[in-house]
């Protein structure tokens, strides 16, 4: 009975607290439920939604949430790739969260982004950085797990410590679907904004040109024909692109027994998550094991 009450409790806390958070540009709350809850939120859209013209980008609404005033990202061959806060949101999950939710009608795909150390005008206002950007590639045309074989090819055995099969990319927590649990609940105070048009979560590093896995020759098209795999597979949605690093909220991450052969196309798809980090693949298994997730830097 007192496990009840106390369970109670914490609920109606809960609720009006997350109803009286503050965010940027509307103050209604995401959802009507408490911050730690799941969100079902679509991840394919009927078409990739449209940008705003650059002279209207300071003052945008998308499907009646208005937005903190931002502009436009715009590739070095002069095309328009996504949209981007001026500034900090001053609530990004909320936000995120109402966003994410309207992304079957929208086709507008949000992510979050803290920057270079802190620097948000990296790179998406800094117009150095801004010359790196591309426009989008074909991820239609990538082989994923061709990719990531040819990634992993060249693994030195002090790394791959443990025998794994070659990647076929076939192990799955579930099957595809249209919409995830997703809670947003890593998502960084201080980040940016960003909405990209896509029709899919995982097509959304392509989209935006990002070019950040440049020093080991990886695509943006290599990489998100990946992410696709991983949303496909393991319900994992891309949520976080900073200067040089992502982050993927898993709706259904796997468990140990699937944590070394994950963790092998991780390290194809990101090698300094070991080479820099776990320094082994049975380390980086354990520490990914039923992890909700996964961050990749490149350096």
């Amino acid at each position: 009975m007192i496990a009840v009450l106390v369970l109670g409790l914490t609920y109606l806390f809960g609720q009006a607290y997350w109803g009286k958070r503050p965010i940027a540009g509307n103050p209604e709350p995401a959802h009507d439920l408490p911050a730690y809850a799941e969100l079902l939120v679509p991840v394919q859209a009927y078409r990739a939604g449209e940008l705003p013209r650059a002279q209207a980008a300071a003052k945008w609404s998308v499907d009646g949430i208005k937005l903190p005033e931002g502009h436009l990202i715009v590739s070095s061959p002069g095309r328009p790739l996504a949209w981007v806060s001026n500034a900090a949101v001053v609530d990004i999950q909320s936000l995120w969260l109402r966003l994410a939710a309207r992304f079957d009608r929208t086709g507008l795909w949000p992510l979050a982004s803290r920057g270079l150390s802190g620097d948000l005008r990296r790179p998406w206002s800094d117009p150095d950085d801004l010359r790196y950007l591309t426009d989008p590639g074909d991820v239609d045309a990538v082989d994923a797990k061709s990719f990531l074989a040819k990634q992993v090819s060249s693994a030195s055995p002090t790394t791959v410590d443990v025998p794994v099969a070659p990647i076929g990319l076939e192990q799955r927590t579930q099957p595809p679907q249209r919409a995830l649990p997703v809670t947003a609940d890593h998502l960084g105070q201080g980040s940016l904004l960003i909405l990209v048009p896509v029709t899919r979560p995982a097509d959304a590093l392509n989209a935006l040109g990002w070019t950040h896995g440049v020093n080991y020759d990886l695509s943006e098209a290599e990489l998100s024909a990946v992410l696709r795999s991983w949303e496909n597979r393991f319900g994992a949605v891309l949520t976080t692109v900073d200067f040089d690093a992502i982050e993927v909220e898993v709706t259904r991450p796997p468990g140990a027994d699937l944590s070394v052969p994950v963790g092998y196309e991780h390290y194809g798809f990101c090698p300094d998550n070991i080479d820099q980090g776990a320094g082994t693949l049975s380390a980086y298994a354990r520490a990914i094991t039923g992890a909700r997730t996964w961050s990749f830097w490149w350096d």
